[in-house]
């Protein structure tokens, strides 16, 4: 029986082998060793004084006001950026999901804000919003919609609004290209087959469209929440590490590589790792109802 089971799973087993102990060498063994981290009062500043403090880390992180602020900040961003590159990134799948002369021309200009690496789209929108020479100033005046330069990072929400802009038009072209993956999957036959119905538009959007489109529109949801869980740059060359604009993945480098509380550090990372994986699971789950329905 073994034999049997060696003999025609062999190949798949070792064909895995390498993808699985690259798993177990820099996903589990790291995770497992900042769990253990987690419960430990770890400060490199004394490295004497390291011992077992159990849940207190974890306590700590329900009293600390610094962490519900960057937790609330990081939400705003996972609201905001999910829902506009969901509704924008449909549109412009849809939109080049049509055959014109130069469609392959914007699928290359479209991308390129996703190529280019964040620090240097930062840089870019940072100097577009600079207080003294930036572009924004000089054409909203020039428009009257300001009647002088503005100092666009002091207002908080205004500074959280200007993450959420660079941070959609990073991943759009990420998440456009997902959903018209998917959308070249559905045949047109059904669609000229609703039509001979008599479906309109909009029915055939909703009844055909959107179902098949599920799938892709959870992976796109899903890669979009990651990555604004973990939002650095952008907020940084933005506002630095002020707390108007932090995230909970920068309370977690100034916690761990600043101030050297590395248990600590280890803590909100679980903590922040534990949510990602729940909001994921949400996600996953839906779409299976949705499938099973």
């Amino acid at each position: 029986m073994f034999r049997q089971h060696r003999a025609r799973y062999g190949d798949a087993y070792l064909m895995i082998a390498p993808f699985v102990l690259l798993i177990i060498l820099f996903v589990l063994i790291p995770f497992a060793l900042s769990l253990v981290y987690s419960f430990k009062n770890m400060v490199l500043t004394n490295p004497d004084d390291i011992h077992w403090v159990g849940f207190k880390n974890y306590a700590k992180l329900f009293t600390d006001p610094s962490i519900r602020r960057t937790l609330g900040n990081t939400g705003f961003y996972v609201v905001v950026t999910v829902l506009f590159e969901m509704l924008l990134g449909l549109a412009a799948a849809l939109l080049l999901r049509r055959n014109f002369r130069i469609r392959f021309l914007v699928l290359a200009v479209m991308i390129l804000p996703w190529a280019l690496p964040p620090v240097v789209g930062g840089v870019t929108w940072r100097w577009i919003f600079h207080p003294q020479y930036g572009i924004a100033n000089v054409l909203f005046e020039r428009w009257g919609w300001i009647s002088e330069y503005q100092l666009w990072t002091v207002n908080k929400w205004v500074a959280l609004l200007l993450v959420c802009l660079i941070v959609v038009w990073r991943n759009l072209p990420y998440a456009s290209l997902i959903l018209l993956s998917f959308l070249q999957q559905i045949p047109n036959d059904l669609y000229e087959s609703a039509s001979i119905d008599g479906a309109g538009k909009w029915q055939q959007f909703r009844r055909i469209t959107l179902p098949l489109l599920a799938p892709g529109i959870t992976i796109a949801i899903s890669m979009a929440t990651m990555t604004s869980m973990n939002l650095f740059d952008e907020p940084y060359i933005m506002n630095q590490f002020s707390l108007d604009t932090m995230t909970i993945t920068m309370k977690n480098y100034t916690v761990a590589f600043r101030d050297l509380k590395f248990g600590y550090g280890m803590a909100i990372s679980i903590l922040v790792t534990v949510i990602t994986l729940l909001v994921n699971y949400s996600y996953i789950k839906s779409m299976y109802k949705e499938e099973a329905s």
